[in-house]
């Protein structure tokens, strides 16, 4: 694990050495460009292919594709090629691909991470394309997630919170009705001690074993799953709450508080005492009736009513501890740094980030747009997605940032997670991370 940690971090420092060589302007002072806020209809006489390099699933690459239709026949001299990868080596790839020659123009970048790639002068700097005045019609949260040093590097492009689905036979079979708002969301207790009784009915009436809670990944693993949990137990902008330092390089006082070690404790428990969340995937466990809730976005409400029509869900939102929360998740496509044709790269990002193009990938696959301006327009938000965008607008914050963010997700939000829900002492291991985790982070420290 120590020596793929290095690796990692060696791959990473080679992407300055190949952007430096690949420019003769200095990565933290980019030379000024002309601010593209309506593009010609016309750009070049020549074909020119750029490449768009984005992970599979939940219906991307049929929105992408219809979007690139689109703009190939606005933009009939800019080809856009697709590069794909599975989600579990997406994320893995891009330090290597940026370090070496053959990189994507384009780049569907997950939000938290765009401070470490930007800080390790992968990216191409996008002030150009979204001035402040542009900013202002964008969640916060993303552009936060996407800004380092004064400049942002990600194109705000759609944003997520997390609910739980739950099984609407299930719940009535019990005799409970799950909260239909955020103002009548259950505590986590209230949740354990009504689940339990829902899961002894269900397990009853079919004979197998149910869970109460499943969801994408068993355990869930990285920051956007698991870290509000701990999180939800201190006080809006205490240091249980905010979950790291604010320069993202701190985490003793922030994740080994009392609270955020008996939200662990509770989380843990789930897996090893009440056995009410696996410790293995389970394919397909709540949409087959193996599970009464389902933690996931809200995307996968479409997917079940198109795989699974018969199964009678609904969408509550996340218990909680002390504060309600939801973490929101962004994907804010970028520029590599090395890229070939920037300025193409630069027209289809603002193509498929705006309302056109924006609206063609929503039909096709729904989430909540980056673009609060386009929100209203979106029909899918209404109905079950309802309820994510409430809890995006009213209880989303953005994921712990820090400039080593995936350094933080693979040591706490995945290695010590897990480590956690298959048992392990809770206080013990939580220090053993914030130690392991400190000692990496402190190259970022300023």
């Amino acid at each position: 694990m120590k020596f793929r940690k290095i690796v990692q971090l060696l791959l990473l420092m080679l992407i300055i050495v190949s952007v430096a060589a690949c420019s003769a302007t200095p990565v933290d002072e980019p030379a000024e460009e002309e601010v593209i806020v309506d593009q010609p209809d016309e750009v070049v006489d020549e074909i020119v292919e750029i490449e768009f390099y984005f992970p599979e699933g939940f219906g991307r690459p049929e929105g992408f594709g219809l979007v690139i239709d689109a703009f190939e026949e606005k933009y009939p001299n800019i080809k856009v090629n697709v590069r794909l990868n599975t989600w579990a080596d997406f994320k893995p790839s891009l330090p290597i691909m940026w370090a070496s020659d053959n990189v994507a123009d384009v780049v569907l970048t997950n939000g938290p991470d765009i401070q470490e790639f930007a800080y390790y002068g992968a990216l191409l700097p996008l002030d150009d394309l979204f001035p402040p005045s542009e900013l202002e019609k964008y969640a916060s949260g993303i552009v936060t997630e996407a800004t380092y040093e004064g400049s942002i590097y990600g194109a705000p492009f759609t944003d997520s919170a997390i609910a739980f689905y739950y099984n609407r036979d299930m719940f009535e079979a019990a005799g409970f009705e799950a909260p239909a708002t955020l103002d009548e969301a259950w505590t986590f207790d209230e949740w354990l001690a009504n689940i339990q009784e829902i899961v002894a009915v269900a397990e009853a009436e079919r004979g197998q074993k149910v869970w109460g809670l499943v969801t994408l990944n068993n355990p869930p693993f990285g920051s956007y799953w698991n870290t509000w949990i701990p999180r939800s137990a201190g006080e809006k902008g205490s240091p249980t709450f905010m979950g790291i330092s604010e320069d993202g390089t701190t985490l003793s006082g922030y994740l080994d508080t009392p609270e955020s070690l008996a939200a662990l404790q509770f989380y843990q428990d789930l897996f090893q005492v009440h056995e009410l969340m696996p410790t293995a995937d389970i394919p397909d466990a709540f949409a087959t009736g193996q599970a009464a809730c389902y933690m996931a976005f809200v995307t996968v409400g479409r997917f079940l009513d198109i795989d699974y029509p018969d199964l009678n869900w609904g969408v509550m939102p996340l218990p909680y501890f002390v504060t309600p929360l939801t973490h929101t998740g962004s994907f804010a496509p970028s520029i590599s740094a090395k890229s070939a044709h920037p300025e193409e790269a630069k027209i289809f990002l603002r193509f498929l980030t705006q309302e056109e193009g924006l609206l063609i990938y929503l039909g096709h696959s729904p989430t909540i747009p980056g673009n609060i301006e386009v929100r209203s327009e979106i029909p899918e938000l209404e109905g079950y997605a309802k309820m994510f965008l409430d809890l995006n607008e009213q209880w989303g914050v953005p994921r712990p940032m820090s400039p080593g963010h995936a350094i933080y997700d693979e040591i706490i939000a995945t290695d010590m997670m897990l480590d956690i829900a298959l048992g392990a002492d809770v206080e013990t291991r939580v220090r053993q991370a914030i130690q392991e985790a400190e000692a990496q982070l402190a190259q970022f420290k300023k």
